[in-house]
């Protein structure tokens, strides 16, 4: 993710359906630089002018929805959504289904070691997001020896 000038014809190509679909964007470009340089495992990378924008101009606990991981890069967290529900048993519930389609996933590639190495990495992931969010339930974790 970053932060800069962007265009797109998005407003014409949603009224005339003939039209093609057009977009650039300076952060896009460094998006996509970021993401091929750095970017080998399943994460959202935050590059440092949007991180800088981000502290400057954001809301208070912003840092909520951030961060470091295993190489010291800023990442969004992706299971910070979860703070919009109202009870345990509800992240409970949504982090078995990750569990489970993640298991899935293992279960599936078990030959592809590429994707394998992917799927540790989020495993890694989710269960120190698990211990973050306080949750007891050993079920949540997901068993990472095969």
């Amino acid at each position: 993710m970053s932060i800069g000038q962007h265009y797109d014809n998005y407003d014409e190509y949603i009224k005339n359906n003939d039209k093609k679909f057009f977009m650039f964007s300076k952060s896009l470009v460094e998006s996509y630089e970021l993401e091929s340089k750095s970017s080998f495992y399943p994460r959202i990378l935050v590059d440092k002018k949007l991180e800088d924008f981000i502290q400057k101009n954001s809301f208070d606990n912003y840092e909520q929805f951030f961060f470091q991981d295993f190489f010291n890069e800023t990442c969004l967290k992706m299971y910070s959504h979860f703070i919009r529900f109202k009870r345990h048993s509800d992240v409970v519930d949504e982090l078995l289904h990750i569990k489970k389609q993640i298991q899935k996933s293992i279960d599936e590639y078990q030959g592809n070691r590429k994707v394998l190495e992917k799927l540790y990495y989020f495993s890694n992931y989710h269960n120190l997001e698990c211990k973050n969010l306080k949750i007891d339930d050993n079920e949540c974790y997901i068993n990472m020896i095969q």
